[in-house]
């Protein structure tokens, strides 16, 4: 079903028109003018009826029919009868019903009326008049195609006439002789009267600016239709009487009329033509108005109301004949004309679609030039539609693909008519960029409306970008850029099954940033990121150009090494990363220095991308617990000892529970009496399989998954709680080391405060020991961690000095209260005079800011000579004592002063 859409012409206007006062809203003249010719036409009326004598009310209905036509030429004049030629062609007519009146009024009162007669000639020249006028007033509310106009309108009328007929004329033309000759007449004044009332409504309801004007015609010929039946039933009943209501009623149409036309304002612009439209109403309004006469006929007779006159079953037969053929035509001109609208609306999108389409559309013919080419190449390729007219279709084609789209040309021509080639190329636009295009060639020679073959171009440019980004992003690190876990064993699993025996292994490093996460801890993940793209830049910067870097995740990165060299080059590249690590990365203001430890496995025979990434992962973390920032290279040994490790890892989290930690007590002698001073607590761990395993074994493992903040806290407990046994005066003091991780706690002091409170201890008898590397590494918030301990009254040693970062101006500004000289230089006292002299610093260095100092490890007589003529405090090792067991410091020091042997030198 088509529904009726009004287009509203150029030249019509909206006015929302308010008013400005708050109470007086203005008349509009337009208005006015109609309303006060009806007022006058309707004191005319009544004076018909009240004023004496038959030749006064004819004088009154000239008046007004005079007056009907002057307001039809006023409103013609004042431009609101518009169109004005239809308006005065309506008014010609109203004159001549007008005269048609006044001479029936005229035979009414000399008695001489009879039909047909001068009022029907005078009456039919003013139908023939006005029939002109009103399809000229309500063309612009019709289209030509309008079904209600034309034939619609006389089949109407015709059905309405031949029911008037039958049940009003039928009864009292049986008995006129002859009854046909004057009932035609006035019948065929009714059916003009109601077919140009039908017209008038329809365009009325087509909802245009004019629908009330209309509305008024249509209105005007219904009464046209009532006066003339009303006229011809006078003229038989009572044709020698003057009936002033008759004179009335048939002036009330050309008064509407001219109320019509003062406010008709249907001007140039001002009206709506709507487009033609089609529905099931119309198609069964036209079938009814079909059967209407011979249905009004049937039930007359089924009444037992059986018309005996025999002109009325000739009006009948003859109606339903006329009526019947123009409603078959009608139906035939509604199915071409739904067809005609069917490909004009298709003919309307199709060429919407190419006009406003993004695809560029062709039509070419056997010979490859163009012969039109839509809107869309501008938008596509920079040209004008008419510039490739006469050209060449594969000039719009890269030149190194054009041999493709030749070929897929020539054979499309060959395949014949309707069969379709899809490809895609490569369009070279105006500028000379190149964009994807997606190519469709359909074969449509010989078809009357293209002949030709119709191409279009789609620029898939946007769609084959987006593909690349998701393809690089599914397999690249979108932080660094490098290839990711899944190219990586990609590339890794490719190179396995390609290698031959006599080829160069293949070999991966595996590389893990040392301590990285006091990067992101210390100055946050947005330092962290930009230091992962410049180490990352870096790794790329040293593999050469067949390696393979990626980024495994987080801190992790690996290099796959496919080009000869061996290991030797392995172990070249993997020192050029060390080095290249080693320089600092400046984000901002800020300058980090991170190193790598690095694990490199050969690839023996058989091996799988698994098993190799796990060899050099395990090398690597040999690495790390040889003292980061190494090399190593995998063999099978350390698998085994990964192995351990891992076992370790898991079983290292229930050690506590288990009861298999304990700690022991390692003393600080004073070197100038041999008195102890305090103990070192050491945690130990007591495996049930394979019996004590070494500190430098498991601790690593516990600060690698964080295990080491709750060893921390219980070794701490422990020690807290041995102080506590110990009598307070011999003010001993116990030492703890702390790791990074345990330093980087948010809760630290609020924890050892609670833990000495809870013991009713004072924070002094607890020493924190701390490395130079986990203190100066972890920044500023290592330094504010301490340096708040401190402030809470807990002793602060730095542990292994001269080992890590040595930095005076730090231990000026945070001042600790022991100082431990690490075993290294403690061990060369007396041979060594460099490593001496360095240890003599020290220990100056350490009087001068006033820390008392302490020597570890140490073992030998020379030593302690070295130490005691140096200065040095207190000291650590075998030479003056192993470490305790709990039970043996219990009993040592919970009743007196212990001390142990102090050699002599």
């Amino acid at each position: 079903m088509v529904t009726q859409t009004p287009i509203r012409t150029s030249g019509q206007q909206s006015v929302n028109s308010r008013s400005t006062g708050a109470d007086e809203i203005p008349m509009s003249p337009r208005r006015v003018a109609p309303l006060g010719f009806a007022a006058l036409a309707t004191g005319l009326l009544v004076a018909i009826f009240i004023v004496p004598g038959q030749r006064t009310p004819i004088a009154i209905a000239a008046v007004a029919g005079a007056l009907a036509v002057i307001a039809v030429l006023v409103g013609v004049i004042r431009g609101r009868a518009a169109p004005p030629t239809p308006w005065i062609v309506l008014a010609v007519g109203m004159t001549c019903w007008t005269a048609s009146l006044l001479v029936t009024g005229d035979q009414m009162r000399t008695g001489g009326r009879s039909a047909p007669g001068a009022p029907e000639a005078i009456a039919a020249l003013g139908a023939a008049w006005m029939v002109v006028g009103v399809v000229g007033i309500t063309a612009p509310a019709r289209r030509s195609r309008d079904l209600f106009a034309g034939s619609d309108s006389v089949i109407v009328a015709l059905a309405a006439s031949a029911s008037i007929w039958l049940v009003v004329v039928d009864p009292v033309v049986v008995d006129l002789t002859p009854p046909f000759p004057v009932a035609a007449w006035f019948l065929g004044f009714v059916s003009i009267d109601l077919a140009l009332a039908v017209v008038a409504f329809r365009s009325a309801i087509a909802r245009t600016t004019a629908a009330a004007t209309y509305a008024i015609i249509g209105a005007a010929f219904v009464v046209a239709a009532a006066a003339h039946l009303w006229s011809w039933l006078v003229l038989i009943d009572e044709p020698s009487g003057f009936h002033r209501s008759l004179l009335a009623v048939s002036l009330v149409a050309p008064l509407l009329l001219g109320v019509a036309a003062l406010r008709s304002s249907d001007g140039p612009g001002d009206g709506v033509v709507p487009v033609d439209s089609l529905h099931w109403g119309r198609v069964i309004g036209l079938t009814v108005s079909a059967v209407v006469p011979v249905t009004v006929l049937a039930v007359l007779v089924a009444t037992g109301h059986d018309p005996v006159s025999g002109t009325s079953i000739v009006v009948v037969a003859v109606s339903s004949v006329i009526i019947v053929s123009l409603v078959i035509a009608r139906v035939g001109a509604m199915v071409v004309e739904v067809r005609r609208l069917a490909e004009q609306r298709g003919q309307v999108r199709l060429a919407a679609m190419v006009e406003y389409s993004n695809d560029v559309v062709m039509i070419v013919d056997a010979t490859g030039t163009v012969t039109y080419a839509s809107p869309g190449v501008a938008a596509a390729l920079g040209h004008r539609p008419g510039d490739w007219i006469g050209r060449r279709l594969v000039d719009a084609v890269d030149e190194d693909a054009r041999h493709l789209a030749v070929a897929h040309f020539g054979a499309l021509i060959e395949s014949g008519r309707d069969h379709t080639v899809e490809f895609e190329t490569m369009l070279v636009g105006r500028d000379g960029q190149r964009r994807h295009g997606n190519v469709v060639m359909v074969n449509r020679i010989g078809d009357h409306a293209v002949d030709g073959v119709v191409v279009t171009f789609r620029d898939i440019t946007e769609q084959r970008d987006l593909e690349r980004q998701l393809s690089h992003r599914a397999f690249h690190d979108e932080l660094t850029g490098l290839a990711n876990r899944a190219l990586f064993l990609d590339r890794m699993d490719h190179a396995l099954r390609i290698n031959r025996p006599e080829a160069e292994p293949v070999m991966v490093l595996f590389i893990d940033l040392d301590d990285f996460k006091d990067v992101n801890d210390v100055h946050g993940h947005g330092v962290g990121d930009e230091t992962l793209r410049v180490i990352a830049a870096r790794i790329r910067e040293a593999a050469a150009t067949g390696d393979t870097a990626a980024r495994l995740g987080g801190d992790e990165f690996a290099v796959l090494l496919e080009d000869s060299g061996g290991i030797d080059r392995a172990i070249e590249l993997s020192e050029r990363l060390l080095a290249a690590l080693r320089e600092p990365v400046v984000v901002g203001a800020t300058e980090v220095v991170v190193l790598a430890s690095i694990g490199i496995a050969v690839a023996p025979a058989g091996a799988s991308t698994t098993s190799l990434l796990r060899d050099a992962d395990i090398a690597m973390y040999e690495a790390k617990r040889a003292g980061k920032g190494q090399v190593r290279i995998f063999d099978p040994a350390m698998r085994r000892v990964a192995s351990r490790h891992l076992a370790y890892r898991s079983e290292l989290s229930s050690a506590i529970e288990r009861g298999q930690l304990r700690v022991v007590y390692l003393p600080y002698v004073d070197l100038r009496t041999g008195e102890v001073r305090g103990a070192e607590a050491l945690v130990r761990w007591q495996h049930p399989e394979h019996g004590e395993i070494a500190p430098s074994e498991f601790i690593p493992i516990a600060e690698r998954t964080g295990l080491i903040v709750p060893i921390g806290h219980w070794v701490i407990g422990e020690a807290l709680d041995q102080i506590a046994s110990w009598r307070s005066d011999l003010d001993l003091f116990v030492s703890v080391n702390l790791s990074a991780a345990e330093l980087r706690q948010h809760d630290l002091l609020e924890h050892l405060r609670d833990a000495v409170r809870s013991r009713g201890l004072a924070p002094s008898r607890l020493m924190l020991e701390v490395t130079e590397t986990d203190l100066m590494e972890g920044g500023e918030r290592s330094l504010r961690a301490v340096a708040e301990l401190r402030e809470h009254g807990f002793g602060l040693a730095l542990d292994d000095f001269g080992a890590g970062y040595c930095s005076i101006s730090h231990l000026q500004r945070h001042p600790v209260d022991m100082l431990k000289i690490d075993r290294t230089y403690v061990g060369e006292l007396g041979r060594d005079a460099t490593d001496t002299t360095l240890a003599r610093a020290i220990l100056r260095l350490a009087d001068t800011l006033g820390i008392v100092s302490a020597a570890e490890g140490v073992e030998t007589p020379e030593q302690l000579h070295e130490l005691r003529r140096s200065g040095c405090r207190l000291g650590q090792g075998y030479l003056l004592s192993g470490a305790l067991e709990a039970p043996v410091v219990a009993r040592r020091f919970g009743h007196s002063a212990g001390a142990v042997p102090a050699p002599q030198p």
